[in-house]
């Protein structure tokens, strides 16, 4: 383990010396008072509406994951991805989803790339609207609590709710009608 001596005191010479556990000291060459000189690069990141926020490989890396990825597959792609677009300090979220889909085909083809641009499409939220207009997002746990009320077995109300879900999912719809 590194400790500084003196951590609080100017330096006087350019050199920094540390001491590790078995008390040996260690000199850098950097002076120690330009810690404060490395400053991270803040890539923001720009909507269509003109909303900035900043890069956040996690919730790239979320939704690389919804889109069938491993979590360490996921990782490393939001990481190219953010080391390909760290050069500029803002970038639209078409930017981002463009150097994305270019990751994913040169890693894994076109497949998986068409997978991930599908899924930022249609996130998986379908809407039901009823006749008189009025709109609600599909529940999976109301549907299948109204099958449940209806007597189905709780097992065969999770299995027909999951597979209406999945139907819904795979023909990409956003929104259904209430009969």
């Amino acid at each position: 383990m590194l400790t500084r001596n003196s951590l609080d005191s100017p330096l006087e010479s350019d050199n920094v010396s540390l001491v590790d556990a078995r008390t040996r000291v260690i000199r850098l060459s950097r002076p120690y008072e330009n810690r404060h000189q490395f400053i991270l690069a803040k890539l923001e990141v720009t909507n269509r509406t003109g909303a900035s926020q900043p890069f956040l490989r996690g919730i790239l890396t979320r939704s690389l994951q919804k889109a069938g990825l491993s979590f360490s597959d996921a990782y490393e792609i939001a990481s190219r991805v953010r080391e390909n677009l760290e050069s500029f300090e803002d970038v639209s979220t078409d930017q981002v989803r463009s150097e994305t889909a270019s990751q994913l085909r040169s890693r894994y083809g076109l497949d998986v790339e068409r997978g991930y641009s599908i899924a930022k499409r249609h996130p998986g939220w379908i809407q039901v609207r009823h006749s008189d207009g009025h709109a609600e997002w599909f529940s999976r746990n109301q549907h299948q609590r109204r099958l449940e009320i209806c007597g189905l077995p709780q097992e065969v109300a999770e299995q027909l709710t999951q597979a209406i879900h999945n139907r819904l999912l795979k023909t990409h719809q956003s929104e259904i009608n209430r009969g």
